[in-house]
């Protein structure tokens, strides 16, 4: 199983002293609004999904060091595949 203290959106902000367990933001999509979630005061706030080191899910990515940019460049669109001919 592939875990999210692995993946390349993962970003650890806490880890435990005692146990060494982690937790961290999913960054793999935009943040989710969410609405109050501070003692229920109706206040409007956005935040990413909270997960523990261990924990994996389908999106998994390793990183790669080449970062994002190169992924942004193999985005790039390819002429040779044109349908107009």
């Amino acid at each position: 199983m592939n875990y999210c203290k692995d993946c390349k959106f993962w970003d650890q902000f806490y880890e435990d002293e005692a146990t060494r367990a982690g937790a961290g933001y999913c960054v793999r999509y935009a943040p989710r609004p969410v609405i109050g979630k501070d003692g229920g005061n109706g206040e409007e706030n956005v935040v990413w999904p909270i997960t523990r080191e261990n924990q994996g899910c389908g999106e998994f990515a390793l990183p790669n060091a080449g970062g994002m940019a190169r992924e942004l460049a193999a985005l790039d669109c390819d002429n040779s595949n044109d349908f107009n001919g």
